[in-house]
């Protein structure tokens, strides 16, 4: 049998003894194998979610520092040989291509960058995030494009109002059945 000595009188004890036969100090504390077994588990699942979370974090960085390149790369490149017409052709409500079809020809669209005009249907912020409804179509009830604009544009979209045309340059973004094709880091041109 091991041997110990005990803290408080310094006895020889057994290793496996609760308490000092001597002076009654309590050598092991009893501890639950429940107790134990559940301490392990918290640890993994905190271990687990900690993970999870430093992952999911560089996902996430990892897409915005894509889309940044992305954006980088668009405002460096001319502007694109791209109109409103070709879009609205494929993009507009009365158009019969399919869903399908319409994501695959957004594929070569996608990034670019164009420089349209139009008339000011809206201007407005929402989160921080400025932005302009424009109709490109007169018959359209009430706008064809979404521009988000960059923040430097603030004083030239406070100053613009509804019906004013307006010339923008934009990177297209994305494109919506029900929802206006959308360009961004917009930038109002003054002409």
């Amino acid at each position: 049998m091991a041997m110990t000595k005990c803290k408080s009188c310094q006895a020889e004890v057994s290793k496996d003894a609760e308490s000092c036969p001597k002076c009654g100090a309590v050598l092991k504390k009893k501890g639950s194998p429940f107790l134990k077994g559940c301490l392990v588990v918290v640890i993994l699942i905190c271990a687990c979610i900690g993970g999870c979370v430093m992952l999911m974090g560089k996902a996430v960085s990892d897409v915005d520092k894509e889309k940044k390149a992305t954006i980088a790369r668009a405002e460096a490149a001319p502007i694109s040989d791209v109109t409103w017409e070709e879009i609205d052709a494929i993009y507009n409500l009365k158009s019969t291509y399919t869903e399908l079809q319409k994501k695959e020809h957004w594929k070569n669209y996608e990034g670019k960058k164009v420089k349209w005009s139009g008339s000011v249907s809206s201007v407005g912020e929402t989160f921080g995030t400025m932005s302009l409804q424009v109709k490109l179509n007169p018959s359209s009830f009430s706008s064809d494009v979404l521009v988000r604009l960059k923040p430097t544009e603030r004083e030239k979209a406070v100053a613009l109002r509804e019906g004013n045309l307006v010339t923008f340059v934009g990177i297209l973004d994305d494109w919506g059945t029900l929802m206006p094709v959308t360009l961004d880091q917009g930038v109002i041109v003054a002409e």
